[in-house]
């Protein structure tokens, strides 16, 4: 059965949208022009499809279900190598569907590895913090594209090199890049499928195995009301030009730990910072790991009489993720 519930409204929008984006095709656009349609595409085209992320410890097999439905995105995120996992996402509703000895923690602005997720809807600022090029044209999955150069202005971002689909704006391959040219890591899509509806079942967890287990993820904008456990964390120290975009706290069904996070943004790279209750035993567990692109550090924090783990988790560099996770401190003590 095909999802119809706002459906004739949402894609006539994307239509026009569309429709506009093609009519103009032959007008002179800025890299800024293709990273905004980029971005309505990502969020409000239906579109189905396999993709490849590749990183320093090998290549994961994903597949993607999304639609825009009622003013909300509804997506399904499932892992095609090892243990069985999938994520399903309805708004700012994130459910992440793992075995019970799995916890999956690490994942960016809602969920982990997903395209341009990271990339906010207003992206003028970034012109200060890159310099965004034009480079030509490619081919990927079988589709015209435009590439576009994303170089930083300083050491505390990545470079990128993107993909973008010619008729429909969306990211199809992204190249993150360090600051002497080395790939850090890929994601590109093999096949992909824009425009349809999307089937129900496309969309909900085939997982149902008595071993799963589902971690619910509530995020909130920074305009709402932020709760006690999040009001009480303050980070002293970011980038220029990374601002604190969303609130987070979830909670693992299966070991009833609460995670607070602070997520940030520069309006094209992101991070987000983890605090969670800790013990004596924290110090052991403070560590540096690296995933292509993605930095995790781990840092143990007094305050007062209570012992923390701060983490940070994002597309930063090792050194500049190090310096965000010392500068975290309890609000109260705030300077």
């Amino acid at each position: 059965m095909r999802v119809r519930l706002g459906l004739g409204q949402t894609l006539l929008t994307v239509a026009m949208l569309l429709a506009s984006f093609s009519a103009a095709a032959t007008e002179k656009r800025t890299a800024l022009d293709w990273l905004q349609a980029m971005v309505v595409a990502t969020q409000q085209l239906n579109y189905e499809g396999q993709f490849v992320y590749e990183h320093s410890r090998g290549l994961t097999t994903m597949s993607i279900a999304h639609a825009y439905q009622d003013g909300q995105v509804r997506e399904r995120l499932v892992y095609l190598d090892g243990p069985p996992r999938e994520v399903i996402r309805y708004g700012d509703k994130v459910i992440c569907v793992t075995p019970k000895n799995e916890v999956i923690r690490f994942d960016h602005q809602g969920t982990p590895i997903l395209f341009a997720q990271a990339f906010q809807k207003n992206l003028s600022k970034i012109a200060s913090l890159y310099k965004l090029e034009l480079d030509g044209h490619g081919r990927i999955a079988n589709r015209s594209t435009t590439v576009i150069n994303v170089v930083p202005n300083d050491q505390h971002r990545y470079g990128y090199r993107l993909w973008l689909d010619q008729d429909t704006a969306l990211l199809l391959k992204s190249v993150l890049l360090d600051n002497k040219g080395k790939l850090l890591e890929r994601l590109q899509f093999t096949s992909i499928q824009t425009g349809e509806a999307i089937a129900e079942e496309r969309l909900v967890s085939s997982l149902n195995d008595e071993n799963a287990v589902e971690q619910v993820i509530s995020t909130q904008s920074v305009s709402r009301q932020p709760s006690d456990t999040l009001q009480s964390w303050h980070v002293s120290w970011v980038p220029d030009g990374f601002e604190l975009s969303r609130h987070d706290e979830r909670k693992h069904s299966g070991y009833g730990m609460t995670i607070a996070s602070l997520m940030f943004s520069d309006g094209l790279a992101g991070f987000s910072v983890f605090v969670e209750q800790g013990d004596e035993r924290s110090a052991a567990q403070q560590a540096l790991s690296r995933r292509g692109a993605m930095t995790a550090i781990s840092r143990m924090l007094k305050d007062n009489n209570n012992i923390y783990l701060v983490t940070v988790v994002g597309e930063v560099p090792e050194k500049t993720a190090e310096k965000i996770a010392v500068s975290v401190q309890s609000a109260l003590n705030k300077r």
